[in-house]
């Protein structure tokens, strides 16, 4: 998944907060601007082409880590919330139903830990720099993540 975003602060670590746009599914919404959606995020991303604060730069989330967050916090909760209700509900209906929702609770919790340990990971990376805001258009430079 790529987006533009606008470097505003460089770290010696070799990561840059940007501010990004969502605009993906607003720029054909009639309702754009009156939606809450359409806000601006600020996030921390790899800078391995070293984009300095002002520059236009395209991000890029690796698309293998945004479909396993998002089977981790979308199927898992259901499929393990069933798991948990079923056998305990011959229990009783409230140890059921009490399993349900620390099955419902515990992917979510499993996600924050692996998404800690994980950070660098799933870092959206600088994948190209488009441009410099204060100074006009520079030579292009890309990365391609595939490659590392």
């Amino acid at each position: 998944m790529k987006q533009n975003a606008l470097v505003t602060e460089t770290h010696e670590n070799g990561t840059a907060t940007v501010t990004v746009l969502r605009q993906s599914a607003c720029s054909a919404c009639s309702a754009r601007h009156a939606c809450g959606s359409a806000k601006k995020t600020v996030s921390t991303v790899n800078n391995p082409l070293e984009a300095k604060p002002g520059d236009t730069v395209e991000i890029e989330v690796p698309s293998d880590s945004v479909i396993k967050y998002a089977a981790l916090v979308f199927l898992a909760p259901v499929l393990l919330a069933l798991a948990l209700y079923l056998p305990l509900s011959a229990i009783s209906e409230p140890v059921g139903v009490i399993g349900a929702l620390a099955g419902f609770v515990i992917p979510f919790i499993a996600a924050y830990f692996i998404s800690k340990a994980n950070a660098d990971k799933v870092r959206p990376t600088v994948t190209a720099i488009l441009g410099d805001t204060d100074a006009g258009p520079r030579e292009e430079k890309e990365c391609d993540l595939r490659n590392e």
